[in-house]
């Protein structure tokens, strides 16, 4: 797959996080942040955060997420909703469906669902010139 070289998404304007789930911690419920969260642990349950999401290499997240920018490191079993960008760099996983504004794979990386990307429908022009399925073909 090919990868356009973009920066990797910012924790947050001052290079912090607001919430940090550590290495050694593991936690099961539902984490709301509005601004962003690093983790590094195991998680689950439900993550929803209002700026990005980083989910650390040695992570093992359990949950659905939902937050601004999402990279994932580490794996992640359950869906995925990034309003911004998603990133699954070579060593991360995600084993369920993601929809994103725009997306990266990097190689190694693995996404094992659906992928739906957040854009406007195509123009109604496009849809009236494609032909039908069912339409008849005149031959």
């Amino acid at each position: 797959m090919l990868r356009r070289k973009a920066p990797a998404p910012k924790p947050s304007p001052n290079g912090r996080h607001d919430t940090l789930l550590g290495l050694s911690t593991s936690m099961a419920g539902t984490l709301q942040v509005p601004g962003h969260v690093r983790l590094e642990g195991v998680f689950e349950g439900h993550i929803e955060a209002g700026g990005n999401v980083i989910v650390g290499q040695g992570a093992r997240v359990v949950a659905d997420i939902v937050g601004r920018d999402v990279v994932v490191h580490g794996a992640v079993l359950g869906n995925v909703t990034a309003s911004g960008r998603l990133d699954i760099s070579p060593t991360g996983g995600v084993w369920g469906d993601v929809t994103a504004q725009s997306m990266v794979v990097d190689e190694g990386g693995v996404l094992h669902g659906q992928s739906t990307m957040l854009r406007e429908p195509p123009p109604q022009s496009l849809l009236l010139a494609a032909p039908l399925e069912n339409e008849e073909r005149e031959t």
